[in-house]
């Protein structure tokens, strides 16, 4: 995958949008393409809910003229039926439209095995030859002060990353 960098960058991020037929993917697209009709040169990032699996509304994003359709899985041992809709949602981005990059966060800190974690690599980014940022969560050492759970675990997994040829932030 090629790295393409911007002078300039749009990021939208949303909340789930149940109240809204399309999840919001409509305002989400109008927004895009207003950018990108003022600043074709703008780069655009949406990261997104699943849009109740709305394939759909999913469609009308990635051909909004968006660089980046992500949307997280959040943590590899939750049921199953969410972690293969989240995948659903990202295959269906990337087959929507040529050139759409896909990116997915996943979390450690919440559980997951490493075995978990190796598995959804090899699973997601073959599959989408996409971007994967792995972060850890924080606890509270004292009232105070913020700790990092398991920060050399996350290193291993990023020189994994690095040694599979996988852009992981």
């Amino acid at each position: 995958m090629e790295a393409k960098y911007a002078k300039c960058a749009l990021f939208l991020i949303s909340v789930d949008h149940d109240d809204l037929p399309d999840g919001g993917s409509g305002h989400f697209a109008k927004t895009v393409r207003a950018m990108k009709k003022s600043k074709p040169e703008i780069m655009a990032e949406c990261l997104t809910s699943d849009f109740q699996v709305d394939l759909e509304a999913v469609s009308m994003l990635a051909n909004s003229g968006l660089d980046i359709f992500a949307h997280n899985i959040e943590t590899v041992n939750a049921s199953r039926e969410i972690y293969e809709q989240s995948l659903s949602v990202l295959k269906h981005a990337k087959l929507s439209k040529e050139g759409v990059i896909t990116k997915t966060s996943i979390m450690l800190g919440l559980g997951e095995t490493d075995d978990e974690l190796k598995e959804a690599m090899a699973h997601y980014v073959p599959m989408f030859n996409a971007c994967l940022s792995i972060t850890i969560t924080f606890s509270k050492d004292t009232s105070t002060r913020l700790i990092h759970r398991e920060p050399k675990r996350l290193h291993r997994f990023d020189q994994q990353a690095d040694r599979e040829g996988t852009i992981c932030s």
